[in-house]
């Protein structure tokens, strides 16, 4: 056993001698294994208290200040594993919210300061009338903190629903509750949010009977790619209301927020804990081994939908929870549900069930099968090898340097950018020095098996593709012009990395030379036979199109005015053939969108048919292709240039600007520190409080700029916040202060005043007499 497991052991029996010591407290007794206490302490405490009645001590004897920032502390809420919150007055605007202030033990410990500040910055871009709406957040006196709004309310394990909704039935109150949650967390999951912790504490029912989702404090942002916006365990959560599947292999699926929402029905329905354990190992073993004994449909149309959502396989569940939200509206309107029918796969786990001893027998059986065979294999393999060792270990030698070529062809493949637009996000310099580095075994394995120079040429085009994304210029430069030696001319990849090598070039403002090569792709591949090549010819012409708005060192245009629409109108007229042969390739109609947008008589000349402007084109590609950023960041970037002057389109635009909003909220938390995605998502979100003041709807303008406030508040606590994310920072405060000016808002304009003071405080670049020589003007 090892020193945490012995730990581990201490803890428990403390426990079972009534001596309820906070996780906090006991793992901080113990430094060298803190962060793993902190993980496992809570399940262990959770199910050593299942089924007594145990007084806990208080919480750990901690000091608060009367004030935090503008908040007046009022009454200590409650308090849990990550802090406390408490009840407060914003004395801005004498309003009463609740802070939730993360515990000291745990302040100085940045996994657990980014999984308080995931917590934040996951809720704040979620708004939904049953999901706790945070207003800010800050760092005061060593405190890290947020704001949220105060729900006068309960938890599902404090209340007896039939008080909430007198003349209603037991079953009737639960589908109400149920469908609340199941409709916020429907909306989560289609913003790529994941709970990971739904239980009756972290549900809360108000008076009026509206319930509200809280507690985000181990939610993650799902992606393609599996990645979230912080390094949190999949197993983390509570352990009684846990899926089986993040158990068993730590899969992070949507459903597992359906499975704990139907454990925690089933507890309301059934009036006991659907899994039972006098121990965690026992409770463990149960989720992992046992499905749930399902409730009687007989009784209600209510336990069906509840019984699908908690099935042991995911697959046997709603596909997903807004399916389970219809299923439980249906129900309370009285409509047969669609939940009927037991499935395959459910049977053989009630077969397993009913007859443990003979399905145990029978998987001993093909255990046993498998492993004869596995011996059989071995054995032969064994006296092959004997038999023939000298030209197995040549074969294994060459096996082994063909299957290290693929492997590493494979990692530069993978590593490819799909798009070669400026809007892909960018990749990681890690990314890059990774690749690099493996650029000289590849060279060396290629030399050995006498390799042809263009796959050394596939692997250089890959690392200044993704170096260039990265911001390593020179890099890229190298590695592009060296592939392109190398490529066969002419052909797709040379177009493409001849037009990435323009790019980069371009990015060193030698923009006369960039325009050249750009003209060199689109004359050499514009009647190209090959889709693709023809594709990058286009995207050429608009490139060098763009490039020529740009002055050389003689301050003049490197491309003039008539030239940027004849090469516009060059990259329309190969796009309009494109489009002919693939009318719905979704690069074809990006590039369109473009287009449209850099000179609208395009949609005219070329593209009659059909007449969608360039927002509509992007955001039916964003609900088709939902993982693509490059589609997002083009949208919000042409959502901050519509204009909100004239009075005839204020209307119209203001609900382009607020549809383009979530695609912000989602670009700036998967790249937080990245300034031109958050400039881009700070410039919509000032649009869009201008849009509400032009249409003088003055309280929802408030509301936005609180939220803008709080966003600014919560990126400049950062403690390794970059001089570049400070003067992004500062340029949107400033640009806000100016418009609240002009529309003499003083309150607002003196708030707005004293956050940019409180940043200008703190940021010592070279930009800080500009910076304060525009605030001295405003303040004047």
């Amino acid at each position: 056993m090892n020193d945490l497991e012995q730990l581990l052991d201490l803890y428990q029996r403390e426990c079972r001698e009534g001596r309820f010591v906070p996780p906090e407290v006991f793992a901080h007794r113990y430094p060298e294994f803190e962060s793993e206490l902190l993980e496992l302490l809570p399940a262990i405490q959770a199910m050593e208290m299942l089924g007594q009645t145990v007084a806990l001590p208080p919480p750990p004897n901690i000091s608060y200040p009367e004030h935090l920032g503008e908040f007046t502390l009022l009454q200590r809420l409650g308090s849990g594993g990550m802090g406390t919150v408490f009840k407060a007055v914003q004395q801005s605007l004498n309003r009463v919210v609740a802070i939730k202030i993360l515990s000291p033990f745990l302040a100085d410990k940045e996994e657990q300061r980014k999984k308080f500040e995931n917590e934040a910055r996951i809720i704040a871009q979620l708004h939904h009338t049953n999901i706790v709406q945070v207003f800010g957040a800050g760092y005061d006196q060593g405190f890290c903190f947020y704001v949220m709004e105060l729900i006068e309310g309960n938890g599902l394990h404090k209340i007896k629903l039939e008080d909430y909704f007198p003349g209603l039935s037991l079953h009737t109150a639960i589908a109400k509750v149920g469908l609340q949650a199941a409709e916020a967390l429907a909306y989560a999951h289609k913003n790529n949010v994941i709970h990971h912790d739904i239980k009756p504490g972290n549900l809360l029912l108000d008076q009026q009977g509206v319930l509200h989702v809280s507690d985000f404090g181990l939610a993650t942002i799902w992606s393609d790619e599996n990645l979230a916006s912080t390094a949190t365990r999949t197993q983390d959560g509570t352990l009684r209301y846990m899926a089986p599947e993040r158990l068993i292999s730590g899969e992070d699926l949507f459903s597992s927020d359906q499975y704990s929402l139907g454990l925690t029905l089933y507890e309301l329905f059934s009036g006991r804990p659907a899994i039972q354990a006098s121990s965690p190992g026992q409770l463990i073993k149960r989720i992992c081994e046992e499905p749930v004994a399902p409730l009687s449909g007989k009784l209600s149309d209510l336990a069906i939908i509840i019984n699908k959502s908690i099935s042991y396989s995911p697959a046997e569940r709603y596909a997903d929870i807004s399916e389970m939200a219809a299923d439980l509206q249906r129900y309370l309107n009285h409509l047969p549900i669609k939940a009927r029918g037991t499935p395959l796969p459910r049977r053989f786990c009630l077969w397993a069930q009913r007859n443990p001893a003979v399905a145990t027998l029978s998987s001993l059986a093909v255990l046993l099968t498998i492993l004869l065979f596995m011996a059989v294999i071995y054995g032969y393999l064994q006296v092959s090898s004997q038999m023939h060792i000298e030209a197995e270990l040549r074969k294994e030698a060459e096996e082994d340097a063909r299957f290290a070529e693929q492997t590493l062809e494979q990692i530069f493949d993978r590593s490819m950018p799909k798009q070669n637009f400026e809007t892909v996000l960018p990749s990681t310099a890690t990314a890059v020095k990774f690749l690099h580095s493996l650029l000289p075994y590849y060279e060396k394995i290629s030399r050995q098996r006498n390799a042809p120079p263009e796959k050394l040429a596939m692997a250089r085009r890959v690392i200044g593709a993704v170096a260039l994304q990265s911001g390593n210029l020179s890099l890229a430069e190298d590695m592009l012009r060296a592939a392109l030696q190398h490529l066969p001319q002419p052909s797709e990849e040379a177009a493409f990395s001849q037009g990435q090598l323009a790019l980069a070039v371009a990015r060193q403002q030698r923009y006369a030379e960039a325009v050249q090569l750009w003209l060199e792709v689109a004359e050499q591949y514009g009647d190209s036979p090959n889709f693709d090549s023809r594709l990058e010819a286009a995207r050429a012409y608009r490139s060098a199109a763009l490039a020529g708005e740009r002055r050389n060192r003689s301050n003049l245009l490197v491309v003039t005015p008539q030239e940027r629409k004849h090469n516009l109108r060059q990259s329309a007229r190969i796009l309009r053939g494109l489009l002919q042969e693939r009318e719905n390739d979704p690069d074809c109609r990006f590039l369109q969108a473009l287009l449209i947008d850099d000179l609208p008589e395009l949609k005219r000349e070329f593209f009659a048919s059909p007449a969608e402007d360039s927002f509509t084109i992007l955001a039916r590609l964003i609900s088709e292709n939902p993982a693509n950023n490059q589609y997002r960041a083009a949208l919000v970037r042409l959502a901050v240039k519509l204009d909100i002057s004239n009075p005839d389109t204020l209307a119209y635009n203001s609900g382009k600007i607020y549809a383009a909003l979530p695609h912000a909220d989602a670009l700036m938390s998967l790249n937080p520190y990245d300034v031109n995605v958050l400039n881009s998502a700070l410039s919509l979100r000032q649009k869009h409080i201008f849009s509400l003041q032009k249409r003088k709807q003055f309280r929802a303008a408030d509301r936005e700029t609180d939220r803008f406030i709080g966003m600014m508040k919560m990126l400049a606590a950062q403690p390794d916040i970059s001089e570049s994310l400070q003067e992004c920072l500062l340029r949107n405060l400033l640009r806000q202060i100016n418009g609240h000016r002009r529309q003499e808002q003083p309150e607002v304009f003196q708030r707005l005043l004293e956050e940019t003071r409180a940043l200008l405080n703190n940021y010592h670049g070279p930009k800080a007499k500009e910076f304060q020589q525009q605030l001295d003007a405003y303040n004047q």
